[in-house]
């Protein structure tokens, strides 16, 4: 059995409509490795022709196929940018890299 069976449906299903724009909240959180990197993988091709809003506590994905990650603080936008420049500067997402 598959982890995360019905958010793969649920992706599927808006790919095949080919929607402009894919608002994703939490979509690989009950998936297993193999298939949170599936979804990664094809999320990368998709995003050329079609807007990905991203909405996710699993900062590891982010930099993997972030063209722009946001820092949602407080109900604020706190900080903003992709992968390196927000490691270059002093916020939770740079707290979360220098930890590990």
């Amino acid at each position: 059995m598959v982890g995360g069976q019905k958010q793969l449906i649920a992706l599927t299903r808006a790919l095949h409509k080919k929607s402009q724009l894919l608002i994703l909240d939490e979509a690989t959180s009950a998936m297993d490795g193999n298939t949170e990197q599936f979804t990664i993988l094809l999320l990368k091709k998709v995003k050329k022709d079609c807007a990905v809003f991203f909405i996710s506590h699993r900062l590891n994905m982010l930099k993997k196929c972030a063209n722009t990650i946001y820092i949602l603080e407080n109900k604020r936008i706190s900080a903003s940018g992709n992968h390196k420049k927000l490691i270059e500067s002093d916020n939770f997402y740079s707290d979360y890299w220098r930890a590990r």
